[in-house]
């Protein structure tokens, strides 16, 4: 009841903030004839809900109107009803302003023959997967030449972590992450791709649980070479893969060769060994072997793709298995888009559902957002995960409404399972925000939750988002927690902050912190404070 009273207090007060609110509200500046909607927005660009047919082509000016100083950026990419811009820190659903440009004329059955894409886009592997099989032209550049080419791309980030925990000792990390993709070779259109992260220990624990005793680590995510381009027709990676359309691989170590008989359909055969996934390690102690089929289709507002894929799987957990998994993504620009892939399994003892996974996240009508997600495993081991918890199922859900006067008003809960213990435990609770509570630079958010089952507590928390200058985003989450196992009542009192600061186009920094301080003392070893913090340097090229 305490719990509930402290929230109550804190939302009156945030709401009463609001009310008390002096200033007037500032009104659209837009005096240009185009709007458009900040869709989604990562640290180096925005996105926008409208494109060519709205008027929104390469090279258009956009302004986002700001006490002040505007933002402004010009489109580097546009397709039918999207386009994108390099611009850091625009909010999502922020409305944008452009003077249009005259819709270009449809292009002839010459220009049909394949999709296009930017020369010099730096396009992350989501898109560069819808790409390759985009269903018709998917991203128009009139003013660059030698289209259908993917630019490389590269990412690098060097971080140190500091981990503390009272009855574990102190970890003091440093690490290395480079991504190099899509270097062109000079024959037959391939390209390199390298991704790993390197690892060293300043300190460490001797009995640490992963990989005890050794200090310096690598990770090798993908050494690969492809052929891959969005023009051609055979399709080839190999080496150490992330391997296309073939859901539930994530990684292996072999070869996959594919063909693409018409636009948005392509199909192959792929195999090889699967490496560890603790260490990343080499080897033939696992491998698979199979075929794969992938389907995707495009129309104006709506896009649908189809992966599956089917073999032969060994592992020492498993024995050989046959396997068949398929993923299914539908998506329409104005609602949103649903997402579920399911495995069944053939073994000695007999066929078996081994996993079903769904989510999905739509807007029914304007303002109301419904988040699903939901696992399924049916306990046995996973050939692609050893070592890795897997007996456990888990749903949750989200509701938030946006948009009476500044309001916005969420219900989330989730509950999750471990069959092997037969404990259950879910969480719900409401969340009120009050995002332009300080005008365009941030907002304030209040929360409850209540658990229940096998642990039952609560939780309440406050955040503020903050975005005192243009480059510059501040968190700021206090919280509360209490949990009630069998030796008493636990309660403590934690907090997490972080800072992002873009300190160049292709240079940004992020500082955060996270620590939780126990106010009871059951004498176990449940309810020792901790702390973690990470400071970081990523670029990108």
């Amino acid at each position: 009841m305490r719990g509930l009273r402290a929230f109550g207090l804190l939302l009156g007060l945030a709401l009463a903030a609001s009310s008390a609110e002096a200033r007037p509200r500032r009104k659209s500046a837009c005096t240009e004839a185009g709007r458009a909607k900040v869709v989604d927005a990562t640290h180096r660009h925005a996105f926008f809900g409208a494109g060519t047919e709205e008027g929104l082509v390469v090279g258009t000016a956009v302004r986002i109107p700001r006490p002040g100083r505007d933002l402004t950026c010009q489109v580097d990419l546009a397709s039918d009803h999207h386009a994108r811009c390099a611009l850091a820190g625009a909010p999502k659903g922020e409305r944008t302003c452009f003077v249009p440009a005259e819709r270009p004329a449809k292009a002839g059955a010459q220009a049909t023959a394949g999709p296009q894409v930017v020369a010099g886009a730096a396009l992350g592997p989501e898109v560069r997967a819808a790409v390759a099989t985009a269903a018709g032209p998917h991203v128009v550049d009139e003013a660059t030449p030698g289209a259908g080419r993917l630019a490389f791309r590269a990412d690098a980030a060097l971080t140190h972590h500091t981990f503390f925990v009272a009855q574990g000792g102190a970890y003091h990390r440093q690490s290395l992450q480079v991504a190099v993709r899509d270097i062109p070779l000079g024959f037959l259109g391939t390209t390199a791709n390298v991704d790993l992260t390197v690892l060293t220990y300043a300190a460490r624990p001797d009995d640490a649980r992963f990989r005890a005793g050794s200090r310096a680590q690598l990770y090798v995510h993908e050494t690969a070479v492809a052929r891959r381009a969005v023009d051609h027709d055979l399709v080839l990676s190999v080496g150490r893969i992330r391997p296309w359309h073939a859901p539930g691989v994530p990684f292996l170590d072999g070869l996959q060769v594919g063909y693409r008989p018409a636009q948005g359909l392509e199909f192959g055969v792929l195999g090889g060994g699967l490496p560890d996934l603790v260490a990343m390690e080499p080897g033939l102690k696992r491998w698979m072997a199979g075929a794969y089929a992938a389907y995707a289709q495009a129309w104006t507002r709506a896009r649908l793709d189809v992966a599956a894929r089917g073999g032969v799987v060994r592992a020492p957990e498993t024995g050989t298995q046959g396997e068949v998994e398929a993923s299914l993504r539908l998506g329409y620009q104005r609602l949103g888009a649903v997402w579920a892939a399911g495995r069944l399994a053939v073994g000695d003892g007999g066929p078996r559902l081994a996993s079903l996974r769904a989510w999905a996240d739509v807007e029914p009508v304007t303002g109301l957002r419904v988040s699903l997600e939901g696992r399924m495993r049916d306990g046995g081991p996973d050939p692609y995960a050893p070592g890795m918890v897997v007996d456990a199922d888990h749903a949750r859900a989200a509701v938030r409404w946006e948009g009476w006067r500044g309001i916005s008003l969420g219900l989330a809960g989730g509950v999750g399972r471990l069959s092997e213990d037969d404990l259950a435990r879910g969480v719900v609770g409401p969340e009120v925000g009050l995002p332009t509570l300080f005008g365009h630079a941030g907002g304030l958010w209040v929360g409850y939750q209540e658990a229940l089952g096998w642990l039952p507590g609560r939780t309440a928390w406050v955040q503020l988002q903050l975005r005192p200058a243009e480059r510059l985003s501040l968190w700021l989450r206090p919280l509360y927690r209490e949990d009630h196992p069998e030796a008493g009542a636990l309660r403590e009192v934690g907090g997490f902050a972080q800072a992002d600061l873009t300190l160049l186009s292709f240079l940004r920094a992020r500082a955060s912190v996270f620590g939780r301080v126990p106010l009871t003392d059951l004498g176990t070893t449940l309810g020792g404070g901790g702390l973690v913090a990470r400071i970081s340097l990523v670029g990108s090229y």
